[in-house]
């Protein structure tokens, strides 16, 4: 058996496009990881690649999920408290609190026959009902985007992975604050997880698909 091509592995047939958090309180200016330091210039930057790799994938007729964290007192563990505690947060001050502004979406708008799913830990998989549509519409390929690379794109790219999908990271319509975080996930997806593509070989693929 022969590795599968990039074309082959991505047909539109057979491939989510998956969104992960793209959302004002990760990617804004005025969103509260901006205004607690983090530097979100690069999710920003990323954004419009994004959003034309999504509109390509529409037109190419690939099925699209977008994911959203939507954190609440009901999904909050205590582990999970600790962890805010650590970082000097709480149930009422935290990023993406259930149906805030911060939770929003950024750049990228869902159309109303797109899938949303609401999260509420890092993996998109875990506690949701993301499988159960990829099987029943027959998927294959998760190809992944959005934010943050290291944190909650990595957990979701590597349960694809384990899930036994052919899993595609696009390097530049994924960004997070740390320049090195995302080169090192980068790097660890394409050694033991996936392949990495640039939105542009990707959008190539899907346009001569359309």
């Amino acid at each position: 058996m022969h590795a599968l091509t990039l074309a082959e592995k991505i047909a539109p047939v057979s491939t989510v496009l998956l969104v992960i958090d793209m959302q004002n309180d990760y990617c804004h200016p005025e969103g509260f990881l901006c205004k607690a330091g983090a530097d979100t210039r690069p999710v920003q930057a990323m954004a419009p690649i994004l959003c034309d790799l999504l509109e390509t994938a529409r037109a190419a007729g690939v099925l699209v999920i977008h994911t959203r964290n939507w954190h609440r007192p009901a999904t909050d563990s205590p582990a999970w408290l600790d962890k805010l505690a650590a970082r000097g947060q709480s149930q009422d001050h935290r990023p993406a609190i259930a149906g805030s502004w911060g939770a929003g979406w950024y750049e990228v708008e869902p159309l109303p026959t797109e899938e949303v799913i609401s999260k509420f830990r890092y993996d998109a998989f875990l506690g949701t009902n993301l499988e159960f549509l990829l099987r029943a519409r027959g998927i294959q390929t998760v190809v992944i985007t959005g934010t943050a690379t290291n944190v909650c794109v990595e957990s979701t790219a590597r349960a694809a992975h384990m899930r036994d999908f052919h899993l595609v990271m696009v390097e530049d319509a994924v960004a997070t604050a740390n320049l090195a975080a995302h080169e090192g996930t980068l790097a660890n997806i394409a050694a033991n997880f996936g392949e990495i593509a640039g939105a542009a070989r990707i959008k190539e693929i899907w346009a001569g698909s359309a």
